[in-house]
């Protein structure tokens, strides 16, 4: 190996290609090399981890002397900085130098990139240095091992200095500038006129005021497209062409396109969304952040984990985070997947997705109730009795079961607040609307009860939140069935359950509308007759109607969005439990410290299907008293029934 390097490595130094620094000045005048801004900035940006080997495993170190190092990699620079610099060196030129500054141990204290062009001689055969020429005019011989070179490697000589990408548009980059310098000596400096008239045997009195008469009648952008009209023998020569002849602007455009396709940047990235939407655009960085992000990344960390790892110990390993979108995705419906079949329990699910472990009670496993253990090669017609027996879920399950449940509620809690809050607001403008000229009436000022019927069209508005709160019931159902599937795996299509629930919004949501309803319009009325009955005008009352429904943008909507997730996610287990033909259910009380009295008395209290519980609710958030139902999170379970030898 040493005799095949000995023929392949130079005989004297490569100094830095030609016009390295003019690059480097251009990287921050030209717009056609702003991809190689944005490429940089996401490369600095990209979390990182440090990691050491232990027993076939590797664990996160969260302190250690390389940490440090490349978080504050010198006096001057953070890590961020050292990031974005090495891929823009690494985007211009194709290759970055690390130069390290070393304690009495040897270890690497310090790193200061370097600029490609201070780099004037590589190492060679029998000179193992680096010339680095400083831009103060200091002049150093630096050991080979004390810098770290990052390259893109050249296929013309893989073994000399790097090939930066931009180096493939050189030409269109510099036409680029000079159009862009034209236009600017254009504007600033253009002595030539656009054109010059040729009249014969005119006198110099007659050409001035001719001069005169055509600036004042033609010059200006308020005389534009005015016919003119010459002399018989006078001539118009037009003596140069503007921006528009020479087709500046399209020519502009091409280049940068040209430029964005030769980085591989997406036109959405670069903020060319003309013909874009949000799936384009997410397509886009999906495009991007695979072909382009990772590829940069994964070329800084192999050159760190190669020449810088091993200085201080072999067994660490530096990542950087996955950046591409689809990725992320896969790992989430992996760990969903994990949980949901026993792989994976709840505090380890909680931390791959980036949440602190529970205090109590996720150090478990969710295994699904309906998988009953068959041995291998038992026939179902075997001889043998077999005794059905009740088969009971240990409080782990029970606690498992619980969080999908309470999942499955908050999936749509969220969405259902934000509408609610768009809800109200409008509601709320419709009133402001209508009450400052109903109260310019005095006729109707004295009564409460008709101006309030003339401040809102009351039907139209129950409607509406009729229809808002229906596909959210309806979302939410269906997110009730499937935690049925996901934990016991019952046969049941939603197809059977969804007539029963939309049964359940026609009868019991409507009388959920009208009571939302009626109690904004109580509050509405308890305010206005207070503020008439003092005499207070139009602004004052005004205010007063935004108290009430401040309240309900705030505290209202949160309390009716988690009260109806959770309501509609019992409606669809109750029904889906109901079409699955179990018997019998068993009341799980909230399994944290916010669970009310009356529902701790129940919890685990097993009835048949269609019996109430002894609280007097069929199933947790069942239509009853708003005491036991409002902000209610307790969970319905099927009481299965398994088989024994």
């Amino acid at each position: 190996m040493s005799q095949v390097w000995n023929a392949i490595q130079a005989r004297w130094g490569e100094p830095p290609k030609r016009s390295s620094k003019q690059w480097l000045e251009l990287y921050g005048k030209n717009p056609r090399l702003r991809p190689v801004y944005k490429i940089a900035k996401d490369v600095a940006a990209a979390q990182w981890h440090l990691y050491v080997k232990r027993d076939k495993e590797k664990a996160e170190l969260q302190d250690h002397p390389l940490i440090k190092l490349l978080d504050r990699p010198n006096p001057r620079m953070t890590g961020n900085a050292l990031m974005y610099l090495t891929q823009v060196y690494l985007g211009l030129r194709g290759e970055a130098f690390w130069l390290q500054e070393r304690n009495g141990l040897g270890s690497p204290t310090e790193l200061w990139p370097l600029p490609p062009y201070w780099v004037v001689e590589t190492p060679a055969l029998n000179r193992p240095y680096y010339r680095v020429d400083f831009h103060n005019g200091t002049q150093l011989m630096v050991p080979a091992e004390d810098i770290i070179m990052l390259a893109e490697l050249d296929p013309a000589n893989p073994y000399g200095r790097g090939l930066g990408s931009a180096e493939g548009i050189g030409d269109e980059v510099e036409t680029d500038e000079y159009m862009a310098k034209w236009a600017k000596r254009f504007f600033w400096n253009n002595a030539t006129p656009p054109v010059v008239f040729e009249a014969p045997n005119i006198q110099k009195e007659q050409a001035e005021r001719i001069k005169e008469e055509w600036m004042e009648r033609y010059a200006g952008y308020w005389n534009a497209h005015k016919p003119a009209i010459l002399p018989w023998e006078a001539k118009i020569h037009e003596l140069g062409k503007g921006q528009k002849e020479m087709d500046f602007v399209e020519s502009r455009r091409y280049i940068r396109d040209v430029a964005m396709q030769h980085f591989m940047i997406p036109p959405e990235l670069m903020g060319v969304i003309e013909n874009s939407n949000r799936a384009t655009i997410d397509a886009a960085y999906y495009i991007y952040a695979a072909n382009v992000l990772k590829p940069c990344l994964d070329l800084i960390q192999e050159h760190i984990q190669m020449f810088l790892v091993p200085q201080f110990d072999e067994k660490l390993i530096f990542e950087f985070e996955d950046p591409v979108p689809a990725n992320k995705e896969f790992r989430l419906q992996q760990s969903n997947d994990g949980l949901k079949q026993g792989a994976l329990t709840v505090d380890e699910w909680r931390q791959r997705n980036g949440f602190e472990p529970l205090p109590a009670g996720g150090d478990i496993l969710y295994v699904p109730i309906g998988a009953v253990p068959t041995e291998v090669g038992k026939a179902k017609g075997a001889a043998g009795a077999k005794t059905v027996r009740r088969r009971g879920m240990t409080p782990e399950q029970k606690t498992a079961a619980w969080w999908m449940f309470e999942k499955a509620a908050r999936n749509q809690e969220g969405n259902l607040q934000r509408a609610l809050k768009r809800y109200f607001q409008a509601q709320q403008d419709e009133i402001n609307r209508r009450l400052e000229d109903l109260l310019s009436a005095k006729a109707v000022v004295k009564d409460v009860d008709n101006l309030l019927e003339l401040l809102a069209d009351w039907p139209q508005q129950a409607q509406a939140l009729m229809d808002l709160l229906r596909q959210f019931w309806d979302a939410s159902a269906r997110d009730g069935w499937q935690a049925v599937q996901d934990i016991f795996d019952l046969p049941v299509s939603y197809d059977v359950v969804n007539p029963r629930v939309v049964q359940w919004m026609e009868t019991e949501g409507a009388e959920k509308v009208k009571d939302i309803t009626e109690t904004t319009k109580r509050a509405l009325a308890e305010t206005i007759a207070e503020g008439i009955a003092q005499g207070e005008g139009v602004p004052k009352i005004r205010d007063r109607v935004s108290v009430v429904f401040r309240q309900a943008k705030g505290v209202r909507a949160e309390t009716i969005a988690r009260t109806e997730t959770h309501n509609a996610v019992s409606t669809g287990t109750f029904e889906t439990y109901r079409a699955g033909r179990v018997e019998q259910k068993e009341w799980l009380a909230t399994r944290d410290p916010r669970t009310r009295d009356s529902h701790i008395d129940i919890d685990r209290e097993v009835r048949p299907i269609d019996q109430e519980f002894s609280n007097g609710l069929m199933y947790p958030g069942a239509p009853g008293p708003p005491e036991e139902v409002i902000n209610c999170r307790c969970a319905l379970l099927p009481v299965i029934e398994g088989v024994e030898d």
